[in-house]
């Protein structure tokens, strides 16, 4: 018979969850950083589109104005900086997926959505010393990102122990 008064074996606490694999991780960032940016644009494009209608402008000009961004206007600013917005979070949730190797598997994020954002500036008429800027803005934004994930990362593994003892 197995004795009643045996103190429990089952864990305390939820495991942390396991590491996913690095492929998983840089797919999952990516989707963040270009379907974000993405959607990102079709919404900003579609408001600032509407704002210029209700300014009287005709469609020819409001497609014109669409096509050329200004990079001095609030317009393409604001886009901007939602934009590094979601590098920083698709870094960061890469380092949260892949726990382990954060810093090798965001810098794989980083690179691919690099080739991609200057792939798509290239093709583009869009002035090539500030797409390379904004590139390397980027790429910092998704490193950054992914050591802010890191950094989470080893703070929950910290507290596991000491959830363990009490």
């Amino acid at each position: 018979m197995e004795n009643p008064y045996k103190a429990p074996t089952a864990p305390v606490r939820d495991e942390p969850a396991p590491p996913r694999s690095a492929a998983v991780a840089v797919l999952a960032g990516l989707a963040i950083d270009i379907g974000g940016g993405t959607v990102l644009g079709i919404v900003q494009g579609l408001v600032y589109a509407v704002m210029l209608a209700t300014d009287g402008m005709t469609p020819e000009q409001i497609a014109a104005r669409l096509s050329e961004p200004d990079p001095s206007s609030a317009y393409f600013v604001i886009g901007t900086l939602l934009g590094l917005c979601f590098s920083t979070l698709s870094g960061y949730v890469c380092a949260r997926m892949v726990r382990g190797r954060e810093r090798r598997v965001t810098a794989i994020l980083a690179a691919i959505s690099a080739v991609i954002a200057i792939a798509v500036t290239v093709t583009t008429a869009f002035d090539v010393g500030l797409a390379v800027a904004l590139t390397v803005v980027q790429t910092a934004c998704v490193m950054l990102g992914g050591e802010l994930g890191r950094r989470s990362n080893a703070a929950q593994m910290r507290q596991a122990p000491a959830s363990m003892a009490a």
